[in-house]
């Protein structure tokens, strides 16, 4: 039986890789190949058309995420993000390297490439992150800190086209991709707040909730990638009716204070007067603790407990590879 499994798991394994390699690189290889002469020839002819090309390019990447979402019948993925993004990169560079050493647009170009690429790297090392992978973690760290670097770098030469007085296109080409960054990361927390605003408008009422459990709920991301997350049960009472309903909270909170810590504290819940059963809760942290009057840990002792929290999961792991290994030699 073992025999003839593992041809067919060598074949499947083939066949994933072969069809990736298909579509993510030797497909727009060709394309991009095939297209180098005609992005060089308008990157020459006017900075309109180079830009042209630009727009063009987005616009492709952006019909390759519609496809996707059309096909598959869910939003493109992180990876398919990146991709798009990393081909919008290359047809700049194709662009970019067209054009004459000393040409006026081809700074431009190259601040455009530079914030592009960066989109693409900072996709990328999200998707690393949410792997269960201790080399994906590290890559996205390595990932983060050349972003880093190379954001300061970008924030510096701002600075210095301010104070010298040379501040060209490009300088406010790359003011307008910090703000557009700014937005874009910060657009998932606006909007949850405009819509807790607008639902606050309506929760009118409030009652006196109450923690009974903090739960781990476990459900599959946009890349099908087990992802748990905790939540609060809260009970509250309207009108004699006791009812329950559930808040937020991080898995970083819980490892600090303890699930433990949470339960039996009170927190206030907001609900529809004509429909008790609609709530909302703040995301629970560790102002609950001043809230209710109790004291927190000092600053050594939140230190001291993370630490022991690592040292409780390397222990852990390794007990759980040595008893794999046990059993394997057994078997």
């Amino acid at each position: 039986m073992e025999r003839t499994d593992q041809p067919k798991t060598r074949k499947s394994i083939f066949l994933i890789i072969v069809r990736n390699l298909l579509l993510y690189a030797l497909v727009p290889f060709l394309i991009f190949w095939l297209l180098s002469g005609p992005i060089g020839n308008a990157a020459r002819r006017s900075d309109a058309a180079a830009f042209g090309m630009l727009a063009a390019a987005f616009g492709a990447a952006g019909l390759n995420w519609a496809a996707y979402s059309a096909v598959r019948g869910k939003r493109p993925s992180l990876p398919v993000w990146a991709h798009g993004l990393l081909c919008v990169l290359v047809t700049v560079v194709i662009a970019m390297e067209s054009l004459p050493s000393d040409h006026r647009l081809r700074p431009t170009l190259a601040v455009t490439a530079g914030w592009v690429g960066l989109a693409s790297a900072f996709l990328f090392s999200l998707w690393c992150a949410r792997k269960r992978n201790k080399a994906a973690h590290a890559a996205a760290v390595v990932i983060w800190i050349l972003l880093g670097l190379f954001f300061c770098g970008m924030l510096y030469q701002v600075f210095r086209d301010f104070e010298t007085g040379c501040v060209t296109l490009d300088t406010w080409i790359s003011i307008g991709s910090m703000v557009l960054f700014a937005v874009v990361f910060c657009s998932p927390k606006i909007a949850a707040a405009v819509r807790n605003k607008n639902a606050l408008r309506e929760l009118s009422g409030q009652a006196e909730g109450k923690i009974l459990q903090i739960l781990g709920i476990t459900h599959l991301d946009r890349d099908d990638d087990l992802v748990t997350l905790n939540a609060a049960r809260i009970q509250y009472t309207v009108d004699g009716v006791a009812r329950e309903t559930r808040a937020g909270i991080s898995r970083f909170t819980t490892r600090l204070f303890g699930r433990e810590a949470f339960i039996g504290l009170t927190v206030p819940v907001r609900y529809d007067p004509s429909d008790p059963g609609r709530t909302y809760v703040k995301r629970l942290d560790k102002h609950i603790f001043e809230e209710n009057g109790i004291e927190l840990p000092g600053r050594w002792e939140i230190l001291r407990r993370i630490w022991q929290d690592l040292r409780d999961d390397m222990r852990q792991k390794k007990k759980e590879k040595a008893d794999r290994g046990d059993s394997g030699g057994a078997s």
